[in-house]
């Protein structure tokens, strides 16, 4: 039995078509970083996780893990939720000042990657970097998120859950889930 009313699991499928159209298009490897629809495509990709991962925590089944959710800033966040939630209001508001990562906000990245394990930049006493091999991490301002660790984990993990509470006609519609 279907426990999500129709607009929720509407908008469920649909961020699952959207993630899976996206993911799975070839622009989020090394080689499309200068394509022109580059940050268009991370932007909608985020829109749509921290949508599933709200969803997944309004009804009871959030998704948690706290792998690599520091922030170098110093700031703290709960779980991915919270951090794909703030990865996703700095993406899409370019002037709210979540763009910078010292007490004097004199430290300001609008948006800037780096693909593997390496160092980005250093301002003051805030390193921004990756310690993940083959994965990217995005930063806006001092909000690191990676896309395979953070972003389609906890996509996946989200849809697994809200799949849960869902019809299993539409649970089948699913892209990103394995079939039985």
């Amino acid at each position: 039995m279907n426990q999500l009313d129709f607009q929720t699991t509407a908008d469920i499928l649909s961020a699952d078509n959207r993630i899976s159209i996206l993911s799975s298009c070839g622009i989020f490897s090394p080689a499309e970083v200068n394509h022109p629809l580059f940050n268009s495509a991370l932007i909608e990709i985020l829109i749509y996780a921290a949508d599933l991962t709200g969803k997944a925590a309004r009804f009871g089944c959030r998704v948690d893990f706290q792998d690599d959710v520091s922030i170098p800033g110093g700031r703290t966040v709960k779980d991915v939720t919270e951090l794909l939630s703030l990865a996703r209001s700095a993406a899409c508001h370019v002037t709210s000042g979540t763009h910078t990562f010292d007490k004097a906000q004199r430290g300001r990245v609008k948006f800037s990657l780096i693909y593997g394990k390496g160092r980005l930049m250093k301002h003051e006493n805030v390193l921004l970097f990756s310690d993940i091999d083959n994965d990217f991490a995005f930063f806006f301002g001092d909000i690191r998120v990676y896309y395979d660790a953070h972003i389609m984990r906890a996509s996946v993990a989200a849809l697994e859950n809200l799949a849960l509470l869902m019809d299993p006609f539409e649970r089948r519609q699913i892209k990103l889930l394995p079939q039985p």
